[in-house]
């Protein structure tokens, strides 16, 4: 009860884990609700499931998602966010590279609590080259601690992931302004132009997000120098 009612004047330490992909993680109680952070940025919960509801909401998530992939799962708050403020029992399949992740996943916010999900160890740009499989959600969240990694920039990984989209289907992207360079960035948005996937984004969502909203096939694709910016 005492770590309950300080979490909510500091940050209480509960638990620390060392990945060969993210450095040190640790389980923090914060108002209450425990997150997951690194040294330099929250991970899980907090602020970064905060960032996916509002992404969400504007995009709109709703009930023709019936089929959902998360590259990138962190601890699960996508599932809790999709399940508790969407409301939706859609299958949701979450990949990630790394044991330790997926480890805390279930140990320190148990992930498993909820029905129809899949949990995949694996690399994200192999997964969406190999796996057959089409969804009507795609959302991707790859950081090692604050930064994608180059291999989930590159057009061949954003060609990947656009034929994994179901028609109409829809898409999530987040990125940190701070370690992704412009050009990078404005090139991703390009070729998912080029791919059929109309675009619109949301700046700076908790001061350093950018994320990209995209839709497959929905007429005409959006001139990326013309791209919708929302606040």
């Amino acid at each position: 009860m005492f770590k309950r009612l300080l979490s909510y004047f500091v940050p209480v330490k509960l638990a620390t884990y060392e990945s060969d992909f993210s450095g040190t993680l640790v389980v923090n109680l914060l108002n209450g609700k425990k997150i997951l952070d690194t040294n330099i940025s929250n991970y899980s919960y907090g602020s970064l499931q905060r960032i996916f509801f509002k992404a969400l909401r504007k995009l709109p998530f709703d009930n023709s998602i019936k089929t959902v992939l998360v590259l990138g799962m962190g601890a699960g708050s996508i599932v809790e966010t999709i399940r508790e403020n969407f409301h939706s029992t859609a299958f949701i399949t979450l990949i990630d590279i790394d044991e330790i992740i997926i480890s805390i996943a279930e140990k320190e916010f148990g992930i498993y609590q909820y029905n129809n999900i899949k949990i995949i160890q694996a690399d994200a740009a192999e997964f969406v080259n190999t796996n057959s499989d089409c969804f009507d959600l795609i959302i991707i969240d790859l950081f090692l601690i604050d930064t994608i990694p180059e291999t989930c920039t590159h057009s061949s990984f954003i060609q990947a992931v656009c034929n994994r989209l179901n028609k109409n289907g829809k898409l999530v992207f987040n990125t940190i302004r701070d370690t992704l360079p412009k050009q990078v960035f404005q090139d991703i948005v390009q070729e998912l132009n080029k791919q059929g996937v109309g675009t619109r984004i949301l700046k700076k969502l908790e001061g350093d997000n950018d994320m990209i909203l995209g839709t497959k096939n929905i007429g005409q694709v959006a001139d990326p120098d013309r791209i919708s910016a929302f606040q």
